[in-house]
């Protein structure tokens, strides 16, 4: 069955990346949105699997769109791989506390994300 994954980064070069190496993984579908708001909007219309989230985000951060998608119920058991150039200890220790599943730093590394990726969709 084929399980949907979530991107939501504002970079077009990065959702491009994310779309190439991804290509390869069998049995997913990826939607891609640049906001927040978007990908809240995709939440609710779909049955998503796993969220690839960027920290910083126009209008929503990153951590504010987590903390909307753990405040549902519907969504206790998405999985969200948080992606951010922010390496500091105590953000990251934030997004943990805050539902994140697994935490990647940029710049985004091919074989690290397919790891991860691999992973989370098990």
């Amino acid at each position: 069955m084929e399980k949907l994954v979530l991107i939501v980064e504002d970079s077009k070069t990065l959702q491009k990346m994310y779309e190439i190496f991804s290509k390869d993984i069998k049995d997913i579908k990826l939607i891609i949105t640049g906001s927040g708001e978007d990908g809240l909007i995709q939440l609710a219309k779909n049955d998503i699997y796993l969220v690839v989230l960027d920290w910083n985000l126009p209008k929503m951060t990153g951590l504010e769109f987590l903390q909307k998608l753990r405040s549902d119920e519907k969504n206790k058991d998405v999985k969200v791989l948080m992606s951010s150039a922010v390496s500091e200890k105590a953000k990251i220790i934030q997004a943990v506390q805050s539902g994140v599943n697994d935490y990647m730093i940029k710049p985004i590394n091919k074989e690290i994300f397919l790891k991860k990726l691999s992973y989370m969709l098990k």
